[in-house]
């Protein structure tokens, strides 16, 4: 994270942006790219290295993670920090994770 922010270009009005024009959103064949090798770099053997799985183990680690006093987060807040309109559309996603997903999951308790 701190050496993109270094390499970041300043003319860019987004955090993410196009490889060759940084006043233009990211493509998303670069931002699958980078997940697959974000991925790899985890050593989790997944089969489905894209931006949705990674989402969705990341929804699925803020939803199983629990505080000081052993509560996990209100369905709410998950729906809120993930981006998902209703809570309806949470609750399918979280039901129907797959054991990769959820393997995937476990690479964010060590950051």
């Amino acid at each position: 994270y701190n050496e993109y922010l270094r390499l970041k270009d300043n003319r860019a009005d987004t955090f993410f942006y196009n490889s060759k024009d940084a006043t233009k959103p990211i493509e998303a064949n670069l931002v699958r790219t980078i997940i697959e090798k974000l991925v790899t770099f985890t050593k989790i053997k997944v089969r489905d290295k894209t931006p949705q799985m990674l989402r969705l183990s990341w929804i699925i680690f803020i939803h199983n993670e629990k505080d000081e006093n052993g509560f996990t987060q209100p369905l709410k807040n998950v729906q809120e920090l993930s981006g998902i309109e209703n809570i309806t559309d949470l609750k399918k996603k979280l039901q129907y994770a797959t054991i990769e997903v959820v393997t995937m999951s476990r690479v964010f308790e060590n950051s």
